[in-house]
């Protein structure tokens, strides 16, 4: 049997350690289409997707996820990851790698945040590549004609039923309007994986998170996962129970 100091402890860590309820959403199928800023969409969250024209060397369509509004509606309240996914449905070959994902930007009402890049796939191009370098390709709407995966850094071509992830900070770094902290070096400023104002200790709803998101060309359809968390709340159960015990330990020292 426990005895006073080793129940109250294992009642706090108890608390302190609450269990997250993770889940996948898919935010729907996307495609560009002429003209620009046009584009197709197949999913549930056609409300929460918007889109906006970019203009560097030709006009380019920049797709917007309002992520705070599908949290929402979902019942979400921390953002763990998305996932850009090639369905196997685009044109393949040496010279059109699937779908070129030229930006990936999660923006937040505490500025752009950053997070850790991976990818998965058989685009040799990519394979092995550092955070990084999959976050810089994918920072800006920077590709142009005749951009190339292999030597030119500004997009990542997914190759057939390739992915790229943006994965963020755990929830238990942070709460709720908190900022930073989320891994080495995580102060606010600094750069992480594809820059940004560093690795932060959790994308919360209220952060009112934004994904901007654009595929260079035309035609070639992806898919956006994202992986939602709720909220951790301690067990009332266990605070009664830490509650009882300083009661108990109270009495036995009349």
């Amino acid at each position: 049997m426990l005895d006073q100091p080793a129940l109250v402890a294992s009642i706090v860590l108890a608390i302190a350690s609450p269990a997250l309820a993770g889940f996948e959403v898919d935010l729907g199928t996307f495609v560009n289409a002429p003209p620009v800023p046009a584009y197709g969409y197949v999913g549930a969250y056609g409300t929460f997707v918007s889109s906006e024209m970019v203009t560097i060397d030709s006009a380019h369509t920049v797709i917007r996820i309002d992520l705070a509004g599908i949290m929402n509606a979902v019942g979400a309240t921390h953002l763990d990851a998305l996932q850009v996914i090639d369905l196997g449905t685009n044109t393949y070959g040496a010279t059109s790698p699937g779908a070129d994902i030229d930006l990936l930007q999660l923006s937040t009402s505490q500025g752009i945040a950053s997070g850790t890049f991976s990818y998965l796939g058989p685009n040799v191009a990519h394979i092995g590549e550092s955070s990084e370098i999959l976050g810089t390709r994918v920072a800006a709407v920077d590709a142009i004609s005749g951009s190339q995966d292999l030597w030119d850094q500004t997009h990542v071509s997914l190759g057939q039923l390739g992915s790229l992830t943006m994965a963020f900070g755990s929830p238990l770094a942070g709460g709720p309007g908190q900022w930073g902290g989320g891994g080495e070096g995580g102060g606010e400023g600094e750069s992480g994986g594809g820059g940004g104002s560093g690795p932060p200790s959790g994308i919360w709803v209220g952060h009112l998170p934004l994904l901007r998101v654009s595929e260079a060309g035309y035609g070639e359809s992806f898919r956006i996962m994202a992986t939602f968390s709720d909220n951790p709340v301690p067990a009332p159960s266990a605070a009664l129970l830490l509650l009882g015990a300083a009661r108990r330990g109270r009495r036995r020292r009349r």
